[in-house]
């Protein structure tokens, strides 16, 4: 009563290739986008954990990495090693770790001993994850002596990647 139909090979394994080609399109046009920014950094005042104000304004003059991570976030910790050799390693930037939906400072300063963190970090307050387009966890924002974002990460970087951007 039916009949099999009979499809060529060639055309079934061209099926499979673009059905595949459509799975990875689809997976990579998911990432979020990494922030661009047109020059100045936008105006940043927070006070971190240790009771430190941090403005961005007074590091005119040297660089700066704002590391945007939270404490449930996996793939934020896998960076943490690298940034506390590089807050070792390298006096001359300014590093802050901003915790987005953290709690307040005394939840992430229990979060920072927790994951090992020895680089300042601040709770966030509203506003600065927009001013700075942060969409996904951990958002790396590098800062040059101006005061000018030259690059902005989403995803994890090693110490070269730090490195290499600063």
């Amino acid at each position: 009563m039916f009949r099999k139909l009979h499809v060529p090979r060639f055309v079934r394994d061209y099926a499979l290739v673009a059905f595949i080609a459509m799975l990875v399109v689809g997976w990579f046009a998911r990432r979020p986008a990494a922030p661009v920014f047109d020059g100045d950094a936008p105006p940043i005042h927070l006070t971190g954990t240790d009771g430190q104000t941090f403005d961005l304004a007074q590091h005119i003059g040297q660089p700066v990495l704002l590391v945007f991570w939270a404490e449930w976030c996996g793939v934020c910790q896998t960076q943490v090693k690298d940034l506390n050799r590089l807050h070792a390693d390298r006096a001359d930037v300014a590093i802050l770790g901003i915790a987005v939906d953290s709690g307040d400072n005394d939840a992430v300063k229990i979060h920072a001993r927790k994951h090992g963190i020895d680089f300042p970090v601040a709770a966030t307050v509203p506003g600065v994850t927009k001013d700075y387009q942060v969409s996904a966890l951990p958002t790396n924002i590098f800062i040059d002596a101006q005061g000018n974002v030259t690059d902005a990460v989403v995803g994890a970087l090693n110490y070269a990647g730090f490195q290499q951007r600063l």
